[in-house]
């Protein structure tokens, strides 16, 4: 699908966002023909799709997966990461047909014909491009050696977060695990994973923390735009962001290190039980119907 650079995306009253404008952003962020991209996505944050898009389902996804292709070219790969951590509880992922839970965007992006989607039961991600079938055999653990995350550092590979807020980014995690950091516990789970109507045992994981422990690389993001390895461009309502995945990695690695808490906001125990009484408290006013 060519790109029209005038095609409209977004509308918030008189200020327009277009084909054209994204993709110049993109270039300015460094994203060039070639590139290994890997997309997180909050499209809300640039307000309001434009109305003509609006009309057909997936009008908008298509013109945005368009803009994305024309920025790395036909020599370049594009990755959407599509979630199905509820088949941790299911014990079952099909391939071909377990949604994700990634956004609408990655969920049209996985349908399309020359889409591939790497299985993984928890961790899959939909993929396109030369380098696609290099990720087809994913290890159980989600972000250790061999795993897609793992791969993408290993092959150059860029973060790009279309709106997204950077504490949606699940390449960190990969970063905690090669360390590793002591804080998190892994519980291996049976799994049945479906492809192509073949069906095969294997394991998935599931990740605890200690309650107080809350996830927060607020401070990293600072750490990593004044290196200049997270670079930032406001785009109409929202921002457009692209991060070298190696060059994180080893910022990542060497901040993590130095404190295992750096991706962390431990709450103190005060204010951490009075959570959990309100957290209680709200529950049983929802059952006793004296609170929706």
């Amino acid at each position: 699908m060519a790109i029209q650079e005038d095609q409209v995306l977004f509308a918030n009253g008189p200020q327009r966002v277009t084909a054209g404008d994204l993709l110049r952003t993109l270039r300015a962020l460094g994203v060039q023909p070639g590139d290994l991209l890997f997309l997180h996505t909050d499209l809300l944050r640039f307000g309001r799709p434009a109305p003509e898009l609006m009309r057909e389902r997936g009008a908008l996804f298509n013109v945005l997966i368009a803009v994305l292709r024309e920025a790395i070219g036909p020599e370049g790969t594009l990755m959407m990461l599509t979630l199905s951590t509820r088949t941790l509880d299911s014990g079952r992922f099909d391939v071909d047909h377990t949604p994700g839970e990634a956004g609408a965007l990655t969920e049209h992006f996985r349908q399309l014909p020359g889409v591939r989607r790497i299985p993984h039961p928890t961790h899959s991600a939909a993929v396109e491009g030369p380098l696609a079938g290099r990720f087809m055999d994913p290890p159980v653990h989600p972000f250790g050696t061999a795993s897609l995350f793992d791969l993408l550092k290993r092959e150059g590979g860029k973060l790009l977060f279309l709106g997204a807020d950077f504490h949606w980014c699940t390449f960190n995690h990969h970063i905690e695990t090669m360390l590793p950091v002591r804080y998190r516990r892994e519980e291996r789970v049976p799994m049945l994973l479906v492809h192509q109507g073949v069906e095969r045992r294997t394991e998935a994981l599931r990740f605890r923390k200690p309650a107080r422990y809350w996830t927060s690389f607020a401070r990293f993001r600072e750490a990593l735009l004044a290196r200049g390895i997270l670079r930032e461009q406001a785009l109409g309502r929202g921002k457009v962001a692209v991060s070298d995945a190696l060059a994180q990695f080893v910022l990542g690695t060497e901040l993590l290190g130095r404190d295992q808490r750096f991706f962390m906001n431990v709450q103190p125990w005060g204010r951490f039980l009075l959570f959990k009484v309100k957290e209680r408290a709200g529950r049983l006013l929802r059952r006793l119907g004296l609170r929706r």
